[in-house]
């Protein structure tokens, strides 16, 4: 019993938790299981950890912003501490002052983050970029072919 007990535990901790709107993400694997649109959240997303995976998995959901001259983002980091492997796989993002946002502190660095796949347009006024790195290294950005 306790082994069928181990083991369901261990299925129901592979999965991936499901975004359907904007908040914090703690460490994990997600999956944005709906579209976001028309979001006025600062960071429709602010992952507050290291160690995450945010994919759409095929479904063709994307997260949209209105306003993209006030720092906004969609996707954004942000530590003291900042460290690595964050993961981000076939993702739309869209109207928003930045797209994916990554900002260590200081000497704190994010390391291997990957940003695969990922359509990122309409983003930005003036400076602001489609993916924003500040104190990131061995990281990589690649496409699909």
């Amino acid at each position: 019993a306790i082994a069928t007990v181990l083991l369901v535990a261990a299925i129901g901790s592979a999965g991936a938790t499901d975004i359907i709107d904007a908040g914090d993400k703690a460490a994990g694997t997600y999956n944005i299981t709906a579209s976001i649109t028309n979001s006025t959240a600062l960071y429709c997303i602010d992952i507050q950890s290291d160690d995450v995976i945010i994919d759409v998995d095929g479904h063709g959901h994307f997260i949209d912003g209105v306003d993209n001259d006030a720092y906004s983002a969609g996707i954004h980091y942000w530590k003291h501490n900042a460290a690595g492997d964050s993961n981000h796989k076939n993702v739309e993002i869209k109207g928003f002052d930045n797209g994916i946002w990554f900002e260590g502190t200081g000497s704190s660095k994010f390391t291997n983050i990957t940003v695969e796949n990922c359509l990122i347009h309409d983003n930005g006024a003036g400076t602001r970029q489609g993916i924003h790195l500040l104190h990131v290294c061995n990281s990589t950005i690649k496409n699909k072919e």
